[in-house]
């Protein structure tokens, strides 16, 4: 049997034994009616997978293939009252994210399903609804007002993917033994610490690390620390300890965190049990087992409900199941989806909590004059809670647009990140990068950069506002050092502000950020823009694949880059992402080229001496120009200073100087 026969034949295979499982799931009666004494019986995962094993149906490697999917409906306005995210199963059936979703995922038990109420970054407190029909996720209210958790620095909202373990719950009349506390009446609670932010109502399956015990107002509260298993860490996280060692700091700031989030609402800190240390994962399974068998006692009920509301669609002999149309009714009983409603700005203000609680202490708040020197001044803070301007905000899709505008506000001194946020965007390409800014939302410092190793030299596209904000800058870019290797090519920022961050350093040798040369800004209105007429014997392309060497050797920085990075790699990134235009001959010679930047400018112009008497520079250049217009860019260039050649080629094509210069800095760490 040939190769493609014997794909084809296990293909074929796999497909038959999918439906021999699907009949023999619809033929056999799993819930069955049980006599009022019997326990109840819970459909889960790993029943239909020892089932399937019976019927020989499918081998055990292949077991961990199966995957139960769901989907949201949303119902309702988000940041409104009547926001409601409903759960139905792969057949559009409503459930229960409480009660319907199997715990486990796999028939070991070490894969369990989480349910994603919060994504990380964000500060809308949704949770499962206990109390609703079907618990769908909503925004917890209190007062007749919806719930956002604050942001309390250094933090921006939740700090992970926060959610439930379906099939779980802390009875509130079961004492904890090693807490004496009773258990807080919800499922419990789940950190999701992996890169990834997830969306709200993802059902995704994870690894348990771990778990912390919250004392809140005197109930056990446990918080599960759990990782995707997609994730790239996750081969290498299989206990707590394993996530100081992979992300050193993170379990304090998780503590800090749940012991601070509360004070900004007037409410004291939080306390913890086992002196806030994280328990490893035999400790956080026997949590995890012990709360599915006190919702097993809940859901059959054998024990008060508690104000739950337990209705189900797919747990046997549950008194509480009802039927899918039963289900679908509540669902269609919600109003509408609509638009969602706007933030109150309180909710993306910064709070400062001191260590010094109700009284006064004092903060030193290091600044900068214009020329650089550092002054001191001592504010008195007479609350532990302030609002102060952020260190770092993390900019987030959903404030994409609200950056852009600040960003064109800023122009002309924001050309550069304003220019490479948009070619970006249209790119697609925001998902490769981080924004961050020193505050929010108007920011004074904006760096745009590489969120991790892509492969070519790292790039931190920003603008400065001046160089009084240079400390603001530093500490963004040393956090941007974290995920990409050294060094980092800094683009935007103006000529004094580069100074005057390597002046922060006394010693030049130490420094590590290397300036290079000062490069004059100009730019070309769309009105000076010349329509490009092409010489005969010559027709316009697109620079590819071919012409990587030929562009590689007459640049003259080349040098320089290939001692960071793979030039061949770097210019096929910017040959199939962005605009480029090449002249060449009618029998397919290349004679001139230029092409737009990541950073956002036009550069690389070069044409063969022999053709530099026909102005093909003019044409090509005009060709790009009039192409990047059509598209909605601002058309830019960053001139070096010692080019009186490229000065006057662009004041002859009409080409205005702006009124700072940049330049150029490696940042080496």
């Amino acid at each position: 049997m040939r190769a493609s026969e014997s794909d084809t034949w296990l293909a074929k295979m796999r497909v038959d034994r999918f439906r021999g499982i699907t009949r023999l799931f619809s033929q056999v009666n799993r819930y069955q009616q049980l006599r009022p004494k019997q326990p109840v019986t819970f459909a889960t995962l790993a029943t239909h997978i020892k089932q399937a094993c019976s019927a020989r149906l499918f081998s055990c490697s292949s077991l961990l293939q199966v995957k139960m999917s769901y989907g949201t409906v949303e119902r309702g306005c988000p940041n409104s009252l009547e926001y409601r995210v409903f759960f139905t199963s792969s057949n559009g059936n409503t459930v229960s994210p409480f009660h319907d979703i199997p715990l486990f995922a796999n028939a070991e038990k070490t894969v369990m399903n989480m349910v994603v109420e919060i994504p990380r970054w964000t500060n809308s407190k949704m949770e499962v609804c206990k109390e609703e029909k079907m618990n769908p996720i909503k925004q917890d209210v209190k007062k007749g007002s919806l719930r956002f958790v604050k942001n309390v620095f250094p933090h921006h909202g939740y700090i992970w993917n926060y959610g439930a373990l379906p099939q779980t719950w802390e009875d509130p009349k079961h004492e904890t033994p090693e807490t004496k506390t009773m258990g807080d009446n919800d499922p419990l609670d789940v950190c999701e610490i992996g890169q990834k932010v997830h969306k709200r109502g993802a059902v995704i399956q994870v690894k348990v690390l771990g778990v912390m015990c919250l004392i809140d107002e005197g109930k056990t509260d446990w918080k599960v620390i759990v990782i995707d298993v997609n994730d790239p860490l996750a081969n290498e996280m299989n206990d707590i300890e394993d996530v100081e060692k992979h992300m050193p700091g993170f379990l304090k700031a998780t503590y800090e965190w749940f012991k601070i989030y509360k004070i900004p609402d007037g409410k004291p800190e939080n306390k913890f049990a086992f002196n806030g240390e994280a328990k490893n994962k035999e400790f956080a399974m026997k949590v995890i087992n012990d709360c599915n068998k006190q919702w097993q006692q809940l859901i059959g009920k054998e024990c008060d409900n508690h104000g739950i509301a337990c209705e189900n669609t797919s747990v046997a002999s549950s008194p509480y199941k009802i039927t899918p149309e039963d289900g679908k009714k509540i669902v269609d009983s919600q109003p509408q989806p609509g638009t969602a409603k706007p933030l109150a700005d309180e909710v993306i203000q910064y709070r400062l909590h001191s260590t010094t609680p109700l009284h006064s202490t004092q903060l030193s708040i290091p600044c900068l004059t214009s020329d650089g020197r550092d002054l001191m001044r001592n504010e008195s803070v007479e609350k532990s809670v302030m609002l102060i301007r952020l260190d770092h905000h993390e900019v987030l899709p959903a404030e994409y647009d609200m950056l852009e505008q600040e960003m064109e506000k800023a122009l002309p001194l924001s050309i550069c990140a304003f220019v490479h946020f948009k070619l970006m965007r249209k790119c697609n390409l925001l998902e490769k990068k981080s924004i961050l800014v020193n505050s929010w939302p108007d920011p004074s410092v904006v760096v745009i950069v590489d969120n991790k190793d892509w492969g070519i030299l790292p790039s931190a596209v920003g603008f400065c506002k001046g160089p009084k904000f240079v400390r603001s800058l530093k500490a963004l870019l040393q956090l941007a050092s974290k995920n990409v290797p050294s060094p980092i090519l800094i683009a935007g920022c103006s000529s004094d502000v580069i100074d005057t961050l390597v002046n922060l350093y006394e010693c030049k040798d130490t420094c590590p950020f290397k300036p290079d040369h000062n490069n004059t800004l100009v730019y070309i209105p769309p009105k000076n823009i010349k329509q490009s007429t092409i010489p005969d014997g010559f027709r316009v392309s697109e620079l590819g694949e071919r012409h990587i060497d030929l562009v590689s050797k007459s640049w003259p920085y080349t040098v320089e880059y290939e001692q960071y990075t793979s030039m061949e790699r770097w210019l096929r990134y910017h040959f199939s992402n962005f605009p480029t235009m090449c002249i060449e001959t009618e029998d397919g010679l290349p004679v001139a080229w230029i092409l737009q930047q990541d950073y956002g400018a036009v550069g690389m112009l070069h044409v063969v001496p022999e053709f530099r008497k026909k102005k093909l520079g003019s044409v090509v250049y005009m060709a790009l120009a009039e192409k990047m217009t059509n598209a909605g860019q601002m058309v830019f260039a960053c001139v070096d200073d010692n080019n009186e050649t490229s000065k006057a080629l662009h004041e002859t094509n009409g080409f205005i100087r702006l009124s700072y210069d940049i330049r150029f800095c490696y940042y080496f760490f």
